[in-house]
């Protein structure tokens, strides 16, 4: 999964040969960073 920014949104896509397939979140902050920062937090508490 690949993420990027878009405004209000987090997307991520995955590339797969015939099709890409993209997934996003909405978060009301309207703040990539404090989002980006929150998934840091989970993703090291699942390691």
């Amino acid at each position: 999964m690949y993420p990027f920014k878009s405004g209000p949104y987090l997307l991520f896509y995955r590339e797969l040969p015939t099709m890409w397939i993209v997934a996003g979140l909405f978060h009301a902050m309207r703040s990539p960073r404090w989002l980006h920062e929150e998934l840091d937090k989970l993703s090291s508490r699942l390691q």
